[in-house]
């Protein structure tokens, strides 16, 4: 695979004015993104560098019902709000794809998204999913937009619509994924996704867990998994295995996991 970044963690909200309020009161700056036509849906986003999150919620249910889009697919089957998928930036899809095929992973797509802006302009991007039966959960998708990410962040920031977030913080250090078995997760990641590990540690208070970060060229993840009774075991439990918050870096005060809107954030 090429080069690629973290593009954005995917947080279903089920009223995205609330998930805004709820993360501008800690301090984090908030937008409307858009609507995307087709799919019935809109979002909000909060960007930190060249990554964001993206606040999606369902604003037509009888159009998300059958929509044909695996994002929107997994996102109407999802009840409670959360975290629950990851995006992967590439400048090759095509190439990405070919190759995830020949490692075993079932594609779909590349295939065109689109959102019409607050503005009225209209933004574009290539989508691609990546599925395996070897996997507990859903795998990252990937994500090649029509124009450069600094050319986009750049018009927004010059436009003002990103902003600096008055808490401090200004990266998506790592996405945190809950599972039952980091053993049999990592030798299918490194297979697929080349991924480098970075650290192992124990967490032994706050979350109870075993934990393992890796990387995929510059996009970070760490892994979680339940010692016992504590707040992995109760996110498993509620939610199932898969991504569920993220953790920043550069943002003021001790590193305290939050709970916003269903998504569990570290800052």
């Amino acid at each position: 695979m090429q080069m690629i970044s973290l593009d954005h963690i995917v947080h279903a909200v089920h009223n995205r004015k609330s998930a805004e309020s709820s993360f501008i009161r800690q301090g984090f700056h908030v937008f409307e993104g858009g609507k995307h036509e087709d799919w019935g849906t809109s979002n909000s986003l909060s960007y930190f560098g060249s990554s964001y999150i993206e606040f999606i919620s369902i604003d037509q249910a009888e159009k998300a019902a059958i929509s044909e889009n695996p994002l929107i697919m997994q996102l109407t089957k999802k009840a409670d709000e959360g975290v629950y998928q990851t995006a992967l930036r590439t400048d090759n899809i095509e190439g990405d794809a070919v190759t995830l095929s020949k490692l075993g992973l079932q594609v779909t797509g590349p295939f065109l998204g689109s959102r019409k802006t607050e503005e009225g302009s209209t933004l574009s991007w290539k989508m691609m999913f990546v599925s395996s039966p070897h996997s507990t959960f859903e795998l990252p998708f990937f994500i090649e937009w029509n124009q450069p990410a600094h050319l986009r962040i750049d018009r927004m920031r010059n436009e003002g619509i990103i902003k600096d977030h008055t808490n401090g913080a200004r990266q998506i250090s790592s996405v945190f994924y809950a599972v039952k078995d980091i053993g049999s997760v990592l030798p299918n990641w490194n297979k697929w996704f080349n991924t480098k590990k970075i650290k192992a540690y124990t967490n032994s208070q706050e979350l109870n867990a075993i934990c393992t970060e890796v990387k995929i060229s510059d996009a970070s993840f760490t892994f979680f998994e339940p010692k016992g009774e504590g707040m992995i075991k109760e996110i498993i439990k509620h939610q199932g295995e898969g991504p569920f918050g993220a953790e920043f870096k550069g943002a003021n005060g001790s590193s305290v996991v939050h709970v916003l809107s269903g998504g569990y954030y570290s800052y």
